[in-house]
């Protein structure tokens, strides 16, 4: 998925957060007449809920950023048959990734595609 989806879904989430934190200090202070009985604004529950939303699934949305690319790749490999990759050095494992991303994105391979690589 890429990040731009990810911050999106991220950014409703807290919206969401944000609402429904605000509708519940409402709600527990007796409708809006009561609302002069909180301690707060309720948009300051609302924000107090989004925070505690937000920050943890931003923490993890940037743990994911950072490690997505090694473990996807650690995926790709394992998935890999062991007849592909027998006797490649560090440069050509490189290249055989390069093409299978390349391929993944319907860009040029560098060398013939077999269906091993179609498959990855």
């Amino acid at each position: 998925m890429h990040a731009w989806t990810l911050t999106l879904a991220l950014l409703a989430f807290l919206a969401f957060a944000y609402h429904a934190g605000r509708r519940r200090a409402i709600a527990s202070a007796g409708g809006p007449l009561g609302i002069k009985t909180l301690h707060s604004l309720p948009g300051y529950y609302g924000l107090y809920a989004a925070l505690w939303a937000g920050i943890p699934s931003l923490l993890l949305l940037g743990l994911w950023l950072g490690i997505q690319d090694r473990v996807l790749v650690g995926l790709v490999q394992s998935a890999l048959p062991a007849e592909l990759t027998a006797g490649l050095d560090a440069d050509k494992q490189s290249l055989l990734l390069s093409d299978i991303k390349n391929l993944a994105t319907g860009n040029i391979v560098s060398s013939a595609v077999t269906p091993a690589i179609r498959e990855a």
